[in-house]
């Protein structure tokens, strides 16, 4: 009887040690794995520029600078 209960025991202390494993390795994340999301990053700011403009009006040129000087 003694010998039954030591096999029984034995059969159960590995069918525990074994199940531990399965669920210990299977069941684990990665330990780098981060537990929430990062936040975005922002991108680029845009920049809207408003230029105002008179319908029919050209822009002024700039005054051009000769590319000889003129003789004295």
């Amino acid at each position: 009887m003694i010998e039954l209960t030591r096999r029984w025991r034995v059969l159960a202390a590995g069918a525990a040690v074994g199940v531990a494993g399965v669920v210990g390795f299977t069941g684990q994340t990665a330990s780098a794995e981060p537990l929430l999301p990062a936040p975005s990053v922002p991108g680029p700011v845009t920049v809207t520029q408003t230029v105002t403009v008179a319908p029919g009006v050209s822009p002024a040129a700039a005054p051009v600078a000769p590319a000889v000087p003129a003789a004295p």
